[in-house]
């Protein structure tokens, strides 16, 4: 098993507690946002751009070699973003790695916004107060999710990694859902 998540320290140990064996991922959403914000405000753009060239690399050779020009353009001007990216890399790159851990996703980014896309629906309506209406209302709250967000089915997305079916989580022959 192998967890994608941010470099919280926090998580890391939970997870060396709860599932001694899973593979920690580095989610690269997460690294290349704080690469860029960890350098000069006018810089953010550029720093996040590059980081995201780095971290996209296809093989651990490209990836070096993309990393050592990310560090050539970067040391001066944002030390402490080169630091990140260096403390991070290997977490990030194992899966490209032939022995590396095999995951679906390498970013957070898609069960984050479903998270922030919960909250916001159902926060008003207090929804979650009843165990008897929570179901039809999360239901409820995922097909409206759908409706505004066409590009991502949320519903096989949010329990597809739970029964592992999907190649990828958006590749269900028939939506879960209708």
């Amino acid at each position: 098993m192998s967890v994608t998540a941010d470099g919280a320290p926090a998580i890391k140990a939970g997870l060396g507690v709860s599932f001694p064996r899973a593979q920690f991922v580095r989610c690269l959403w997460h690294l290349s946002r704080l690469v860029a914000d960890l350098g000069p405000a006018e810089a953010r753009a550029s720093l996040r751009r590059d980081c995201r060239h780095v971290l996209r690399a296809s093989t651990w050779d490209e990836a070096m070699a993309r990393y050592q020009g990310f560090r050539s353009t970067w040391l001066e001007r944002a030390p402490d973003s080169c630091r990140a990216l260096a403390e991070g890399f290997e977490e990030a790159m194992a899966p490209i790695l032939l022995e590396g851990p095999k995951v679906r996703q390498r970013t957070n980014g898609l069960v984050e916004r479903m998270g922030r896309e919960f909250r916001r629906f159902l926060r008003p309506r207090e929804a979650l107060r009843s165990s008897a209406t929570a179901p039809a209302l999360v239901a409820l709250a995922v097909a409206q999710i759908n409706a505004r967000h066409r590009r991502e089915d949320w519903l096989p997305a949010f329990l597809g990694a739970a029964v592992g079916s999907p190649q990828r989580l958006t590749e269900f022959r028939v939506p879960l859902h209708t």
